[in-house]
């Protein structure tokens, strides 16, 4: 009953409140993620080595088909993490970002997608620092060691780790210079990103041969959400319409052609 009221809330306030924005073709809808970058979700373009202006990834592209459907253009800053969510928590200068874990804060601030994607917790250590290894068999045992996490993020699904306590830095391969000179212990990552990050240039941690890594255990697959602002009513407008479309999406194999693209599945 809860989803379907919560559906039922953002639908009454989409239905009037286009005509509050304005015309659709005079609207530019305002979107932000993380300049940390979360490929292969958000990420920018390579031109060989150089970053581009261009920003693409399994959710960009799946927003740009949405909203090209509708219509209506968009525009996508990476920016840093926290100025993005507070962007969209307020409804200026954003309406909405594309990659975000559900926590109960979240809930009460923001229309939250369905789930897009899942990621698989991984956690990485220097074997400069331990050479044998971590003993960490469930997230509880993190406490034991200095974490290391990206300014900003939440890690909703390690509150047994006790994330508030986490060192946190800009971005991952700032926190892989912190694990090989021992000012953290650990740090912890989806799996999928970290593989990303690797496909890119600047990064290719999969080359590190001094980087341990193990699937960290006790905890499930976590979830990711695009986060529509409550504060400006364009935010409701767009969770209604990706709502809506993401089931015709995959119903028509979209979804499943994008994840093939970005190598989210064979």
């Amino acid at each position: 009953m809860r989803v379907w009221s919560t559906l039922i809330a953002s639908w009454v306030v989409a239905a009037s409140c286009w005509a509050q924005a304005g015309e659709r073709a005079d609207t530019e809808i305002r979107i932000c993620d993380d300049e940390a970058e979360w490929p292969p979700y958000t990420y920018w373009v390579r031109s060989g080595t150089q970053k581009t202006r261009e920003v693409t990834g399994y959710t960009v592209e799946v927003i740009r088909r949405i909203l090209t459907r509708q219509n209506v253009s968009f525009r996508l800053d990476l920016v840093p993490w926290k100025r993005c969510e507070e962007g969209v928590r307020h409804g200026k200068p954003y309406h909405m970002l594309l990659n975000a874990s559900r926590n109960a804060q979240r809930e009460r601030d923001f229309w939250l997608s369905r789930p897009l994607y899942t990621t698989r917790t991984f956690y990485f250590w220097s074997l400069r620092q331990h050479r044998n290894g971590l003993d960490i068999q469930k997230p509880a045992d993190l406490k034991r060691f200095v974490v290391g996490g990206v300014l900003g993020y939440a890690y909703s699904q390690l509150q047994d780790a006790e994330p508030q306590k986490f060192v946190r830095a800009k971005s991952y391969a700032n926190l892989v210079q912190m694990l090989h000179h021992g000012r953290i212990d650990v740090m912890v990552v989806g799996e999928e990103v970290f593989q990303g990050l690797s496909a890119l240039s600047g990064y290719r941690f999969d080359e590190d041969l001094e980087l341990g890594r193990a699937q960290l255990s006790g905890v499930g697959p976590n979830a990711f959400h695009m986060l529509f602002t409550k504060a400006h009513p364009l935010g409701a407008q767009l969770h209604h319409w990706v709502e809506q479309e993401l089931p015709h999406m995959e119903a028509r194999g979209e979804l499943t052609a994008l994840r093939r693209q970005f190598r989210l599945e064979p």
